[in-house]
């Protein structure tokens, strides 16, 4: 076997068997953030009545704070109002309490709210609800104290492989790329297929892969990007300041 065919091959097979160990953990971590996508239209079809706005006309932020306070009944601080974006969503306030158990993490509740009124619609916990889930889960499969952000991470390393490595494993032999394009470059319909769809996903994928990594290990990310250019340093995060 000459030296390219020998990288060929230990490309082909590192493609093959990182891609079939990940599957199982790729698969899910990419249906949440799907999901994700569409959180609102989501969590509006699955409750109704917390979305069930009777205009779209704003009144003074003042009001929302009073009726979100009020529904709250202590158990959390607001400290963000978040207006919509389109017409026919309510506006959320975001508060934070304290933990449920002592040393846990912190308690974030959002208060749904009419807009013409200022009426408390529902008063949600935010991690146990679906959505929160899935937060949590495409962040950290919800094990954030077995190390789960450092799991996806490292998932979006196994990505960021099997992109480069099929980008490479399909391009032609002969070095030119339109042919690569064709239909049928194989006799088999689904390795064609992986051909065509792999080639077109494979740079958003690359792109998706690498700002998982840098989420996932956050600290690493910015020491190696700090020695490349200058950083901003890390700020407070926006909306939870005093309102």
């Amino acid at each position: 076997m000459t030296k390219p065919a020998r990288l060929r091959a230990f490309w082909w097979t590192l493609h093959r068997w990182v891609g079939l160990a990940l599957m199982v953990l790729l698969v899910p971590i990419a249906v949440s953030g799907a999901l994700l996508v569409w959180h609102d239209p989501l969590d509006a079809l699955l409750h109704p009545a917390r979305y069930a706005v009777t205009g779209t006309q704003l009144v003074q932020p003042s009001a929302y704070l009073a009726s979100a306070t009020a529904a709250l009944a202590g158990s959390a601080q607001p400290v963000a109002v978040r207006f919509p974006a389109d017409e026919g969503w309510p506006v959320i306030v975001m508060a934070r309490g304290a933990p449920p158990v002592e040393g846990g993490p912190t308690r974030f509740v959002n208060v749904y709210l009419d807009p013409p009124t200022a009426r408390a619609l529902d008063v949600v916990d935010f991690r146990s609800s679906l959505i929160g889930w899935l937060h949590r889960f495409h962040e950290n499969l919800t094990i954030p104290e077995y190390s789960g952000r450092a799991i996806v991470g490292w998932a979006g390393v196994g990505m960021l492989i099997l992109s480069l490595t099929g980008i490479w494993l399909w391009w032609p032999r002969n070095g030119a790329f339109l042919p690569g394009l064709r239909w049928r470059r194989t006799p088999h319909t689904t390795t064609n297929l992986h051909h065509l769809f792999g080639f077109w996903i494979s740079i958003p994928l690359a792109v998706v892969s690498f700002t998982g990594i840098y989420l996932g290990f956050p600290q690493t990310a910015r020491d190696v990007m700090s020695s490349i250019a200058p950083m901003t340093p890390q700020g407070q995060r926006p909306g939870f300041g005093p309102i």
